[in-house]
């Protein structure tokens, strides 16, 4: 037999605050702030004290403990800002690296031409003129 809840009214939402509290600033990963985790602190069988607006809290809560740690609803963690900045920096050197390899391989595909005397503005016309 479940015992019955001697929390009614103010005080209730005041242990509901003080759990959320409690584990706000926990990784949502480990411990994450959910109706049914409150509902077994509070010792309750049922969870229909957990609804309207004790139930906004207890998502507003959630929402914050997931934001402190940058993590969606689905539980995927979402990169800072710092970490999409160092990705995007390594991608701008790998695509500068490229470039420099295509302007070298142009450089040598000119240079081969010029040797064997083929015109080069007859071979490169349709690159620079390339709506005429």
């Amino acid at each position: 037999m479940t015992k019955v809840s001697k929390l009614r009214g103010q005080k209730l939402t005041d242990e509901i605050e003080r759990i959320c509290q409690e584990y706000i600033s926990k990784d949502p990963r480990v411990a994450r702030i959910t109706r049914s985790l409150i509902q077994r602190k509070l010792g309750q069988s049922s969870r229909s004290t957990l609804v309207g607006e004790r139930g906004k809290l207890i998502d507003h809560y959630a929402d914050q403990q997931r934001r402190n740690f940058n993590i969606t609803k689905t539980g995927i963690r979402k990169k800072t800002d710092d970490e999409k900045l160092v990705k995007l920096r390594i991608e701008n050197e790998h695509l500068k690296r490229e470039r420099d390899q295509a302007v070298a391989d142009y450089a040598s595909i000119m240079n081969g031409l010029k040797m064997k005397g083929i015109n080069l503005e007859d071979v490169l016309y349709p690159i620079f003129n390339p709506h005429e």
